[in-house]
């Protein structure tokens, strides 16, 4: 989770009225749901398997073993031409079991597998209503479907954030990367990545190898700010405005040790690509 980041107001409790801690998997009202899927699906009845999918997992989100079969019911919808949810049946499996925010997001997404923002909102479902398995086990197809199409900062900042609060470390820091490529000089972006890279560093006990060494914590924040100056290094063919940052940056090297041979190599190789742009 992010520094300060608010949890979705979604996430205060199901479509049941109970809170995520205090929800659990039902498997004996799931299963009926989930054999009738199957026989749908086994009749090609494509649309109306993946509903009954939806609904199983309103009461059990545990059976991330279905999913392959889910998905390839859900492509086959796809290519044949099959239509978006209807909203009733989106409201009926939102009402239906304490997971039914997230199973409902999930059919809807299910039905109209090139809607990134119906992708984006399953994801903020899942991690809602304790169904992170599902949000990170889909997560590298939504980002191939945002690098796919029409990209925005606004997007891809969003993505960065579920990843982050899924603990998908890479593909959180991938997006993050896209953001800025597209607005080098937001600095709320800036340290939010430094949080990302914070939060990372918490989560896979790097914080307190920190305590002692040069690693963990503080070397994942020192990676952070290499990695924006060498996205900023590379936007210098772009020309004397963008190239400003990573200039200034190593005059101020040279400045400070005239005699270090790196921070005189750096200045001139910057120099150089100024000249040429």
């Amino acid at each position: 989770m992010f520094f300060g980041k608010k949890k979705p107001k979604d996430s205060q409790e199901s479509a049941s009225g109970e809170t995520p801690a205090s929800i659990q998997p039902n498997p004996a009202k799931a299963d009926p749901w989930f054999r009738h899927a199957d026989n749908a699906k086994d009749s090609l009845q494509n649309a109306y398997a993946l509903k009954l999918f939806a609904s199983g997992l309103s009461f059990d989100n545990t059976r991330l073993d279905l999913v392959e079969s889910i998905l390839s019911c859900a492509i086959l919808h796809r290519d044949q031409g099959g239509k978006s949810a209807p909203s009733s049946e989106k409201k009926e499996i939102e009402g239906m079991g304490p997971y039914g925010k997230f199973a409902s997001a999930y059919y809807a997404w299910l039905r109209d597998l090139g809607n990134i923002k119906v992708a984006l909102e399953f994801m903020r479902q899942a991690l809602a209503f304790d169904s992170m398995a599902w949000a990170n086990h889909h997560a590298n197809t939504i980002f191939k479907m945002h690098l796919s199409g029409k990209t925005s900062k606004k997007g891809w900042v969003e993505l960065m954030r579920l990843c982050g609060e899924a603990n998908n470390w890479d593909l959180a820091q991938q997006a993050g990367a896209k953001a800025r490529e597209l607005d080098p000089s937001d600095g709320d972006l800036d340290t939010e990545m430094k949080n990302l890279a914070a939060s990372r560093a918490m989560t896979e006990g790097g914080y307190t190898e920190a305590a002692g060494n040069e690693g963990g914590f503080r070397k994942m924040i020192k990676d952070a700010d290499k990695q924006k100056e060498l996205q900023e290094e590379e936007t210098l063919a772009g020309g004397a405005e963008t190239a400003a940052a990573p200039l200034e940056r190593a005059r101020q090297a040279y400045e400070a040790d005239p005699a270090d041979t790196n921070a005189v190599a750096k200045l001139l190789q910057l120099l150089r690509r100024v000249g040429d742009s």
